[in-house]
């Protein structure tokens, strides 16, 4: 029965082959193969530059060897993933199921994902196990060596194709399966980024013992089971880390055969909710809590950009290039300034992303309906609809985040009521902003093109003249903002408590000036974005 399995995994591997050449040119191949060769070859010299030294009564670098093999590992778990997708997709199940089990076409496909990772690594090994066997002197090296690249090899691969099976199962069971993918890729980069800081903080504090005793080592004595006598590696670290390789291989056949036949024949347990349409004009919580205060214009334009919002999430897209800005100019600027509390730039963070979400781009959102709101709705309305789809967001997102803060923080109840209001106008600041700048694109600079969280197309400018005006909005809006930036600052608030004024109040004020200031802008913003509304042409 195996054997028959086997067989057939192996045929549905050498046709996914031949399809992997033919739509591979042979001038990428050969590109291919040249940078493989140059790799291996400095590989294969440097390994025989350390099996000289060891030879001569240096020591084995078993923590640098076991971070080099975890870098490694890591990164075939990462192509399996990437070489499934495409694989996998080409498999045709409908046909392929009604031949053959489907334990065999999910052989098939490891089988191919460890070949196409094997063929890169297959040159560097070889020439690592060469050179460090001719430089140790022990030509057994060679062959472990070869068996530990193998062996984990085959363990990554098993890891690689069954993280995007089970992101494939998911995928189709989730009914906003291709939202959360596509937040992925926009805000994905954020953990990483922390990560790599938080990584680099205690890397510093990490000594090369503890690296040696990790459990990578065991790939570093394997690979050195050929020479054990001679480089001090443990044969029963060696052994063991073979038998949990091993038992990993063979877990990822029964692994990637139960992924696959629930992707290929099980229904999946979730569909689009059918929500159909939602009136604009009905009454809504808006409406609960603040009656007929609000002109019903104004509402529906706030109601019409939350549903917009809510389908698509396009402003979020938005939000994420707030993120960068914070990250790469606001936070770096605050630290070089001499230490701006980071309670003040988070807070404004949240300010500027939530404005930036619900106020910007208002020409490719409304694009279908323009022609209609221009007809309609006045300017006065149409700016208010979006400062009022901002605010109500903020007037929730902000005390969630600012009240848990203070509470853990040194702050007083006063300067935390002081921090909510101040994220609060830099909400309506950045969005009345992001209106005006928006309202000064003409619509014949907006072209449809894909967009994320959605099959609809978006309307969007080509170029980067949108990144400019994001620009600037952030900038004013952070400019703004620049009196609770500066009262807030040590230097300050300890020069005005030599003169009596106690901190927490001279930190209230600032931030409240700050927000007076906001509240300014916000007002001049909405009377040029009003102009440029009602004066808006398609000429």
């Amino acid at each position: 029965m195996w054997r028959s399995w086997l067989r057939g995994g192996a045929e549905i591997a050498r046709g996914e082959w031949v399809l992997h050449r033919r739509e591979r040119g042979g001038v990428a191949r050969r590109g291919l193969a040249f940078a493989v060769f140059v790799v291996g070859a400095a590989l294969g010299w440097g390994a025989y530059g350390i099996g000289r030294e060891v030879a001569g009564g240096e020591s084995v670098p078993f923590g640098v060897l076991g971070i080099a093999a975890a870098a490694t590992m890591a990164w075939v778990a990462w192509r399996s993933s990437r070489l499934t997708r495409d694989s996998f997709e080409g498999l045709n199940p409908e046909f392929l199921l009604t031949t053959v089990p489907a334990r065999i076409p999910a052989l098939g496909l490891l089988v191919v994902v460890y070949a196409r990772v094997a063929t890169v690594l297959a040159v560097p090994t070889v020439a690592i196990g060469v050179g460090g066997a001719v430089g140790l002197r022990t030509p057994a090296l060679a062959l472990t060596v070869v068996l530990a690249v193998a062996a984990a090899t085959a363990a990554a691969v098993g890891v690689g194709v069954s993280v995007r099976l089970v992101a494939s199962l998911a995928a189709s069971r989730l009914s906003r399966g291709r939202t959360y993918r596509d937040l992925v890729v926009l805000f994905g980069w954020v953990p990483l980024v922390v990560g790599w800081f938080l990584l680099i903080e205690t890397v510093e504090r990490v000594s090369i013992a503890w690296l040696a005793a990790a459990p990578t080592r065991g790939v570093a004595d394997l690979a050195l089971l050929g020479a054990a006598g001679r480089t001090g590696a443990d044969p029963a670290s060696g052994l063991a880390a073979l038998a949990v390789f091993a038992s990993g291989a063979a877990l990822s056949v029964g692994t990637t055969t139960f992924l696959a036949r629930r992707i290929w024949e099980g229904e999946p347990a979730g569909r689009a909710p059918k929500t159909g349409s939602h009136p604009l004009l009905e009454p809504g919580w808006v409406e609960r809590l603040t009656g007929e205060r609000i002109p019903r214009p104004v509402r529906t334009v706030a109601r019409k950009r939350w549903l917009v919002e809510r389908r698509t999430a396009r402003g979020l897209l938005y939000a994420g290039q707030v993120v960068g800005f914070s990250g790469i100019v606001l936070f770096p600027a605050g630290i070089l300034a001499g230490g701006v509390p980071l309670f003040v730039l988070v807070v404004h963070s949240l300010g500027l992303a939530v404005g930036i979400v619900f106020g910007s781009d208002p020409i490719g959102i409304e694009y279908r309906g323009l022609q209609m709101m221009l007809t309609t709705v006045g300017g006065r309305a149409f700016v208010g609809g979006f400062l009022l789809a901002a605010l109500a967001p903020a007037a929730v997102i902000v005390p969630a985040v600012v009240l848990p803060l203070g509470a853990v923080s040194t702050a007083t109840a006063g300067e935390t009521l002081s921090f909510v209001l101040f994220g609060i106008a830099v909400c309506g600041s950045t969005a009345t902003l992001a209106l005006a700048v928006g309202l000064g694109v003409e619509r014949s600079a907006f072209v449809p093109h894909p967009g994320f969280f959605t099959d609809a197309p978006w309307y969007i400018e080509i170029g980067w003249e949108q990144f400019g005006r994001l620009g600037v909005v952030l900038v004013a809006a952070t400019l703004s903002a620049l009196p609770a930036f500066v009262g807030t600052h040590p230097v300050v608030y300890e020069y005005l408590a030599g003169a009596g004024l106690s901190v927490p109040a001279t930190r209230s004020v600032s931030l409240l000036l700050g927000a007076l200031v906001a509240v300014g802008v916000t007002r001049l913003a909405s009377e040029i974005a009003i102009d440029r509304y009602e004066g808006y042409s398609f000429e």
